[in-house]
């Protein structure tokens, strides 16, 4: 986690950014600065942006409207061909972990070096995969399957592939969702612990209130399609605005009634 008494400079800047799915006003103007080294949790209700506004970090969504930055460049003016070295730089934990099935946990995890070449060795990525599955608590797991593994150990081998290039930034989408209570602890904890030992920046969208108390240095809630407010997770999750306190406690109101 990153110094209170700092302020790094930030690695991602949204600036305006508004997006809209078919007749959806999705992203609706969002500014929001992640800065270096810090964990910044992404909250708010289902539906209403924050995978969209992943995929605009990663790259893999333009905006209608607005700047997203990364460092010193503006993305959406960037070719294809531009985006690869910054999409080197990041990795993403998907919700489901996404792990090929039809691969070994080590060669899951070596994915990502291989797919990127830069002539590396086998021998230095057996090592690499080595490592990482020891960093997320799986030393010599890498010859099972991904069917032999337990929910939680699954996201874990899913975490050591998305980390294994060492990346600047760090994408996670649920990370904790459909683990129980001390699973999610542990991978809670491993989130934290990979962002100090890679010196990592990571970007983590929850639901998960617990997560975002251990996790995030600052915590952002994304509200009808704009940053509503932003803060150290003690200030939101002690928040008395309603908005922000329906939401962190899990309290409807009429509005959310389903019949």
């Amino acid at each position: 986690m990153t110094d209170p008494g700092k302020q790094p400079v930030p690695i991602v800047r949204l600036v305006g950014v508004e997006k809209k799915l078919g007749r959806q006003r999705v992203l609706r103007g969002v500014d929001l600065e992640i800065r270096t080294g810090e964990n910044m949790v992404i909250i708010g209700r289902s539906g209403g942006g924050k995978s969209v506004l992943l995929k605009h970090i990663l790259g893999l969504m333009q905006p209608d409207a607005g700047q997203v930055w990364f460092r010193d460049k503006d993305m959406a003016q960037l070719t294809e061909e531009q985006m690869v070295p910054l999409r080197k730089e990041t990795g993403m934990l998907f919700q489901n972990g996404a792990l090929f099935d039809s691969l070994t946990v080590g060669e899951n995890v070596a994915f990502p070096l291989r797919e990127h070449g830069n002539g590396i060795s086998e021998e230095n990525i057996r090592a690499e995969v080595t490592r990482a599955l020891k960093i997320v608590d799986l030393p010599n797991q890498g010859s099972k399957w991904p069917s032999e593994l337990s929910g939680g150990m699954r996201k874990r081998v899913a975490l050591a592939r998305a980390a294994i290039a060492k990346p600047a930034l760090m994408l996670y989408d649920e990370p904790t969702a459909g683990l129980d209570p001390i699973v999610a602890d542990s991978i809670n904890k491993l989130m934290v612990r990979l962002g100090e030992e890679l010196n990592m920046t990571s970007v983590i969208v929850t639901h998960d209130m617990v997560s975002a108390r251990e996790v995030g240095d600052r915590i952002a809630m994304l509200h009808e399609g704009r940053i509503y407010c932003v803060d150290e997770p003690g200030v939101i999750l002690a928040s008395e605005d309603p908005i922000v306190r329906r939401f962190v406690n899990g309290i409807s109101d009429a509005s959310d009634a389903v019949f």
